[in-house]
């Protein structure tokens, strides 16, 4: 056996190791958490407007999904928590649920990791601003909301079981959230993300 002959026989058999994991398919869990940019944004507060930054800024979440066999696509429904600090003239934490419908497209390779990108869309089920500065503190919350993503990340598969995964998204609501308190005092501020998070995922 020649060494051409030896290093086709070791590619052909990663190949199809490879294309055998991903003939399986079938349903997964994930959970994640990383931290969230939320970015600077005016926020209009009962018709006053200041600039706004936030800082100390997490995200952690979960989904139920499943990997489609002899395809390189996924699906997924996922909930996400954000929370991030507001700092300027408007202080407090700015948080959001939302719940997503999300896809992947595996990138085919030979070797335990594979890169991937996504999309998803989905919507906001709960926002709320919770505001320590006076005289306006308070809470300002509203539900619903259309919101989008995009992703970019890879999957580190440690056996048939177990994968661990690192994932870039872009997050974003599809209007500028209105937000009201009890009073009916409105706050609006734009919400948009970037989300640096790890996780792993339960292959059933």
């Amino acid at each position: 056996m020649t060494a051409r002959t030896t290093v086709f026989g070791v590619i052909f058999a990663c190949l199809a190791s490879a294309a055998a994991a991903q003939d399986s398919g079938g349903f997964t869990l994930r959970a994640f958490g990383g931290l969230s940019d939320l970015q600077g944004t005016d926020i209009s507060l009962r018709g006053l407007t200041s600039a706004g930054s936030f800082s100390s800024s997490t995200i952690a979440g979960g989904a139920v999904g499943y990997d489609y066999p002899d395809s390189p696509w996924r699906s997924e429904i996922e909930f996400a928590y954000r929370s991030s600090e507001a700092s300027g003239k408007v202080t407090g934490d700015y948080a959001s649920t939302s719940i997503m419908l999300n896809g992947r497209y595996s990138f085919p390779t030979s070797g335990p990791v594979t890169p991937y990108v996504g999309a998803g869309l989905g919507f906001i089920t709960e926002i709320d601003f919770d505001v320590t500065s006076k005289p306006n503190a308070g809470q300002y919350n509203d539900r619903g909301g259309l919101a989008g993503q995009i992703m970019l990340g890879a999957d580190w598969s440690l056996n048939e079981t177990w994968t661990l995964f690192g994932e870039v998204r872009y997050f974003t609501t599809a209007d500028t959230p209105t937000l009201k308190n009890k009073a009916g005092d409105t706050l609006k501020a734009s919400y948009r993300s970037t989300d640096v998070v790890v996780g792993v995922t339960y292959n059933f």
